[in-house]
């Protein structure tokens, strides 16, 4: 079976929109509650974090630690964070081979 990473692209910035129910603070610990909380076959969920100077400062504070975060700038938007959290697991990937390659030669 294969591993499922579910990449998440956020955006923590104050904007012209005002909802309630839930407060613009408290939006992305609840659909991360609402994931949680499903059945599936996700093994990992990564939550890139793009840098704002206009936030709201409680935002990713209900993250759990089994969430894995990265920091990363909004170029490109959404797509540009997708993109970045692409390349880091094919580096990663390739690492791994690359590791595994130089073991197998020392035996």
């Amino acid at each position: 079976m294969a591993n499922i990473n579910y990449v998440i692209a956020s955006f923590n910035q104050t904007g012209k929109r005002k909802r309630d129910n839930p407060s613009p603070c408290d939006t992305l610990t609840c659909q991360l509650n609402s994931l949680v909380s499903l059945s599936h076959n996700v093994d990992q969920i990564t939550l890139m974090k793009a840098e704002s100077d206009n936030h709201y400062n409680e935002y990713y504070a209900g993250v759990g630690n089994n969430i894995v975060q990265i920091d990363c700038e909004n170029y490109g938007y959404s797509m540009g964070q997708w993109l970045l959290a692409y390349e880091i697991i094919i580096y990663l990937v390739k690492m791994i081979i690359v590791f595994y390659n130089q073991n197998l030669m020392i035996f």
